[in-house]
């Protein structure tokens, strides 16, 4: 339905088209052949101000620590909804490589509920059940399942992490990335669709559809390998601002 809904969407043609990325403009353009002059980049924002760890006092990341057994220990995340694109199927399959390599470590699943949610799920607990039993013993195998927390919580969740892991093999934007990004989280994820015009800071581009890679990722990620990013800003006002402003040029046409 979607897919049908898109191809119809550039059946009937439009006076412009607001595109969020430099690769979903070039996307509409070689895909649907959309004149140049129609396409028109305008990223979407992030909330700098609400995505920022300052807004998360130590007191608070210490409870939050001290509450779900992560003091001392390495916390890798992964948050977001769990469609194919977003390539959680090969984190779940790395999972007993994960907890082997990271005997330290804690990996927690945010998941927002979605279509796959309960498949996901299942497929989580079975790779979770393909722990080695030496490793099996502390609580969940050091593998945590969260269903969607809200804005505030999901904000103190990216705090307490040592690294977020988004391997998507498709992104229009990247909202889980730049949100990551603006948190100052080391990221590791893929060098797929508009994923390098919106990630900044510490960054570990993997390769997709690769549960090794992702692995190797936290490897080189904990050892300090990773590259290093100028900083990028996605402020919502400007964002609107342009918006506006293309919808009134439009208008003025008609």
């Amino acid at each position: 339905m979607y897919q049908l809904f898109e191809w119809l969407s550039f059946v009937f043609k439009h006076d412009g088209y607001h595109c969020v990325s430099l690769y979903t403009l070039n996307s509409i353009r070689l895909y649907y052949g959309i004149p140049d002059e129609k396409l028109h980049l305008i990223y979407n924002g992030v909330d700098t101000d609400f995505w920022d760890a300052k807004n998360v006092s130590e007191r608070t990341l210490q409870g939050r620590r001290k509450k779900y057994g992560r003091e001392g220990k390495y916390v890798m995340l992964y948050y977001g909804h769990s469609g194919v694109s977003k390539g959680i199927d090969y984190l779940i399959e790395a999972i007993p490589e994960i907890v082997k390599e990271n005997p330290d470590g804690i990996l927690i699943f945010n998941l927002i509920p979605a279509k796959r949610d309960r498949e996901v799920k299942t497929k989580i607990r079975d790779s979770r059940k393909k722990i080695s039993p030496q490793r099996r013993k502390g609580r969940e195998e050091g593998v945590f399942i969260f269903n969607g927390r809200e804005k505030e919580q999901l904000r103190e969740l990216i705090a307490t992490a040592d690294v977020v892991i988004a391997p998507s093999l498709a992104e229009g934007f990247g909202s889980v990335h730049s949100e990551a990004c603006a948190m100052g989280k080391t990221l590791i994820t893929t060098q797929v669709a508009a994923i390098p015009e919106v990630v900044s800071g510490n960054v570990k581009f993997v390769q997709p559809c690769s549960p090794e890679a992702i692995v190797e990722g936290i490897r080189e990620v904990r050892s300090g390998n990773f590259t290093k990013i100028a900083k990028k800003a996605f402020d919502w006002d400007g964002s609107v601002e342009k918006i506006e402003k293309l919808y009134e040029s439009l208008a003025f046409r008609w």
